[in-house]
């Protein structure tokens, strides 16, 4: 199996964190893609590089080339699973997956943060992920109860919790 993981800059921050800890087991297990859409790859990229992840870099622009380079990406990586780790475009990639690229590819949309939207935002992002969920199948996941809570509350999305990985080396009880 083939993972192709759709983030921003690569920090060192929650899901890049995450990725880095679990990639011993990830990478044992599938192989592990991430495409980074940031200006640049970002100061974690040699990290994950280093744990075994293959890293793209496209940074990201609202225009038919962007979105055409990234339906590239997916197809020659291969991937079986597409995991969109990103607010921003989520529903554009989501829908270009879907219109040109194989049709057993899994896609899959981790919520990592509390988005208070409020008003025609919320409205907007609301249709965006019931778009996704109920027309271009994709999975959504929530990384805490909070967040699937207000996930549920702003945007009536009942998303699967898959509770936020940890680093057991660095945090013990």
């Amino acid at each position: 199996m083939i993972v192709l993981h759709v983030l921003d800059e690569l920090q060192p921050s929650g899901a890049e964190a995450m990725l880095l800890s679990a990639a011993p087991l990830w990478c044992e297990r599938a192989e592990q893609h991430i495409l980074t859409t940031g200006d640049r790859e970002g100061e974690f990229a040699p990290a994950l590089r280093e744990a075994g992840y293959v890293i793209h870099q496209l940074p990201f622009d609202r225009s038919l080339w962007f979105f055409r380079e990234f339906a590239r990406v997916v197809e020659d990586s291969g991937c079986d699973v597409l995991h969109l780790h990103t607010e921003r475009g989520s529903q554009w990639y989501a829908l270009v997956a879907r219109l040109s690229c194989r049709r057993s590819l899994r896609v899959v949309r981790t919520v990592h943060h509390l988005f208070r939207f409020e008003g025609n935002l919320r409205f907007r992002r609301m249709i965006g992920r019931q778009f996704m969920k109920r027309v271009l199948r994709v999975s959504f996941i929530s990384n805490s109860p909070s967040g699937q809570r207000n996930e549920l509350k702003r945007f009536g999305m009942r998303n699967a919790l898959v509770p936020n990985w940890y680093d057991s080396n660095k945090f013990t009880p």
